[in-house]
């Protein structure tokens, strides 16, 4: 009797090797060891059963392998029973309903059993009815982004040979958007196996598509800040310019005698000094980007919910607060729209969905008539409605994404402090009745007569270099910043010179948006100019860093006595002519940081210049 119990948990032994092949190794051995003792055993027990009637100690050698025999039954089956309910958790988390894209992390040491059961769950026939699209990548410690998605693409569309030979051509940002453009109508399970950096995981997060329809993925690693940070939220990176916009249009900032972008700025170096926000991008010594970490901010979420202070629509309840003012929408626009929001006096809106296109459902003069800031990333291209914009008398912040046209009642809006459209628009001739305008950011193909009425500007992005033509420069009192784009090789930058206050200067040679733009900041990229335009920079007072990208196509600069004053930082790069550096005794007193980056005819610099801290790209 005693040989059929061994005999089972021999066979027991066998298959749970078979089965667990990634054990971890030392358990495997273990494993192993006890199955080849009990094989052993078993080869003396029919002889033993026969002797313990007449040697007491033969009868407890049989007794004590037989409760070995059970035992180690008894704990292969508590322990597939115990993962087996780990697996029924994981699949109902990933069949759940709900629509956001969620990822799912197996996290443990090596040889544990991490892809045996991502590979049960990825061939679950539940899973291979409910998703679309599977695929599976193993990622490893050496790997290349670019072959992880050429194999995502090939185990979507096949290996034919005209697929193999277009994704070789592919960059990276190519295979990016080729996936995503596969992968936006279909719901998908993706399993990303062994991933041993948090910087593999990043790069390949991107490519996958959050299409709100359920898709899931599935990453295994033994690596705990991976397992951690997978499906952590876009540590979204926030521009401090956009903080201080709309600090200044909700009324969080006091007015005095100081400028109000100063006073902002102050706020948020305060906020950094506290170790509150974190710094994630800066160029040079100027903060161009920040986040606070994730603990914080779910603590700051938590508290501005018991406040009242904002509320984000939730698709599934079909219902948002009514005593918040503020309101965040990520996705079901449409939906939230169809709320009955007449009696609530909102004053922030902010939708963010993609896939909302349908003109005449934004109801904005009697559902938003009190807002003071207003954000629409709808990505569509539609219209709004005549007198839509013009009944938002209190806006102050309007930053819209996906509008093609706008109608001329935008002159009433009287008190709006920011004006910024992403795509290229049509600017009605009424925007330049905005009085109060501080920041115009819209790449507009129309010229905009009488631009120059608009004195409080601080800031304007968009303005062709042809447009530039019909402006008083002098107007411009507390113009700060300024990007024009479609540059001729032949412009002047005569007409420039009267912007005392201006501190950031970008231009570009073709109508798109500019790639740079920082404070304080001199930037041409790709205006090729033919002029030396370090004379003319160089009497401007107020720069302090400028940055020359493929700006110049000439031999030559000379900065003159007593010139750039203020600068402080200098970045020469991809001036591929230059070959002499003219630089005068009393020209930038205050330089501290200098680059030169690809300026292959450049033999010497100036003499002074050898001290400087170089920067590296």
């Amino acid at each position: 009797m005693v040989d059929v119990f061994v005999s089972f948990a021999v066979q027991k032994l066998g298959d749970f090797l078979i089965q667990e092949v990634n054990l971890r190794f030392s358990l495997r051995e273990d494993v192993q060891w006890l199955r080849n003792e009990l094989l052993f055993m078993q080869s003396f027990l029919k002889h033993a059963e026969k002797m313990q009637s007449r040697d007491q100690r033969v009868q407890q050698w049989v007794f004590e392998i037989n409760s070995v025999a059970n035992d180690t039954v008894a704990i292969l089956e508590t322990y597939s029973f115990e993962a087996g309910k780990g697996e029924e958790r994981l699949l109902a988390e990933l069949l759940k309903v709900e629509p956001r894209r969620t990822i799912i992390s197996i996290y443990g040491m090596g040889r544990l059993g991490k892809t045996t059961l991502a590979r049960n769950l990825y061939n679950s026939p539940n899973i291979v009815s409910s998703f679309s699209e599977r695929a599976w990548i193993c990622v490893s410690q050496e790997y290349n982004t670019m072959d992880l998605l050429r194999n995502i693409i090939k185990s979507i569309q096949g290996r034919t040979k005209e697929n193999l030979d277009l994704l070789e051509k592919m960059s990276e940002t190519d295979l990016e958007s080729y996936l995503r453009d596969l992968l936006k109508e279909s719901k998908y399970l993706m399993v990303v196996d062994d991933v041993w950096q948090r910087e593999a995981w990043e790069s390949l997060k991107r490519a996958f598509l959050d299409n709100k329809n359920g898709s899931r993925i599935i990453i295994t690693t033994r690596k705990e800040d991976v397992a951690e940070r997978a499906d952590k939220k876009e540590d979204q990176e926030l521009v401090a310019e956009n903080i201080i916009r709309l600090w200044m249009a909700e009324g969080f900032i006091p007015r005095g005698e100081e400028i109000m972008e100063d006073i902002a700025e102050g706020f948020l170096n305060e906020l950094i000094r506290r170790s509150l926000v974190q710094v994630t991008k800066t160029f040079w010594e100027k903060v161009s980007e920040c986040g606070i970490h994730d603990l914080l901010r779910d603590l700051a979420k938590k508290k501005e919910l018991e406040v009242n202070f904002f509320d984000i629509y939730d698709p599934r309840k079909h219902s948002i607060s009514s005593l918040c003012l503020r309101h965040a929408v990520h996705g079901h626009a449409q939906r939230y729209l169809s709320l009955d929001l007449s009696n609530l006096k909102l004053r922030s809106i902010m939708i963010f969905d993609p896939d909302f296109g349908k003109p005449g459902l934004i109801n904005l003069r009697s559902d938003f008539q009190h807002i003071y800031v207003l954000h629409l990333d709808i990505r569509s291209g539609i219209k709004l409605q005549p007198d839509a914009i013009g009944s938002l008398y209190h806006l102050k912040f309007l930053r819209l994404n996906g509008i093609s046209d706008f109608p001329s009642s935008i002159g009433n809006l009287k008190n709006l402090q920011t004006l910024h459209v992403s795509n290229p628009c049509h600017l009605a001739p009424a925007t330049t009745d905005l009085i109060n305008i501080r920041y115009l950011v819209a790449w507009y193909s129309k010229p905009l007569k009488c631009i120059s009425k608009l004195t409080n500007l601080q800031l304007l992005e968009g303005i062709c270099c042809d447009q530039w033509k019909d402006v008083d420069p002098v107007d411009f009192v507390n113009l700060r910043e300024l990007s024009m784009c479609d540059v001729k090789k032949s412009y002047s930058l005569n007409n420039i010179s009267s912007l005392k206050n201006l501190s950031t200067l970008s231009l570009e040679s073709v109508f798109v948006e500019p790639i740079f733009k920082f404070h304080h900041n001199v930037i041409l990229p790709e205006s090729k100019l033919k002029e030396d335009p370090m004379h003319i920079l160089g009497t401007l007072p107020n720069l302090r860093n400028r940055y020359l990208f493929r700006a110049y196509e000439g031999k030559e600069i000379t900065c003159s006595d007593n010139n750039f004053c203020q600068l402080e930082f200098l970045n020469l790069d991809n001036l591929e002519n230059l070959e002499r550096w003219n630089l005068a005794t009393s020209s930038m007193p205050l330089i501290k940081g200098l680059g030169i980056h690809d300026c292959p005819k450049l033999k010497e610099i100036p003499l002074r210049m050898k001290d400087v801290e170089m920067s590296k790209m």
